[in-house]
């Protein structure tokens, strides 16, 4: 939401790439795609796919969260500090 439009629309893309494909299939490409440049432990791999999942997930909710704020509201939180 905030921030400079290249990184809005990088992390953006992040979300929709991470939300539109099943979790099972980002752990297979970050343990087996990624073997030939990064040899990562099964658990490590794991972890960071899990990880990486949830926070695009997470950022949706916050997101969701601070688009339901009225705009007065979010001025007046903004005057005050």
């Amino acid at each position: 939401m905030y921030g400079r439009r290249p990184l809005r629309a990088l992390l953006t893309a992040y979300v929709e790439l991470t939300r539109g494909t099943p979790v099972l299939l980002q752990l297979f490409v970050l343990y087996y795609g990624l073997a030939e440049f990064v040899r990562l432990p099964a658990f490590a791999a794991a972890l960071l796919g899990l990880g990486l999942n949830y926070a695009a997930y997470e950022s949706e909710i916050y997101r969701g969260a601070l688009e339901a704020v009225p705009k007065g509201q979010l001025e007046a939180a903004r005057v005050l500090g």
